[in-house]
């Protein structure tokens, strides 16, 4: 999956837990217009996720006013690899917002940055999501 990352231990499934979110409305419409189909200028779990795997994809980022953003092939390559490698998992609360920083605490899970701030892989997590930035060429996609 993603090695260098320290995954936290799911609490019920045998999974390594890499990220937590809430969602306000509908969990399978952010989860489909935002972590699978939204551009990383759009989805900070898509900018992590592109952030680790610069190398490995091949990635040529770009910016766009403060986005930094992929061109469209290399977001379908990176759709790609997170239906293949990840799994959702959630728990149905009226108001999560209310437990979301609680939940992260306790859980610690390494790709969440905010209520996050002690953990041990959120300096060098900082460091790759830098390193994405530093690598977008202004303008449009390349090749367009």
């Amino acid at each position: 999956m993603l090695p260098e990352v320290p995954t936290a231990a799911h609490s019920s499934l045998p999974l390594g837990l890499l990220y937590v979110g809430i969602a306000s409305t509908s969990l399978r419409q952010r989860i489909v217009s935002r972590h699978l189909a939204a551009n990383t200028g759009s989805s900070t779990l898509r900018f992590t996720l592109a952030s680790h795997l610069l190398i490995e994809g091949g990635l040529t980022p770009y910016r766009k006013g403060k986005k930094t953003l992929l061109p469209r092939d290399q977001l379908d390559w990176l759709l790609r690899w997170q239906v293949s490698h990840l799994h959702v998992s959630w728990v149905a609360r009226h108001d999560p917002a209310e437990v979301e920083a609680a939940v992260i605490a306790a859980m610690e899970p390494p790709l969440n940055g905010t209520d996050n701030k002690h953990h041990p892989y959120r300096e060098q997590l900082r460091g790759l999501r830098a390193a994405f930035r530093l690598n977008a060429e202004d303008g449009p996609a390349p090749g367009q």
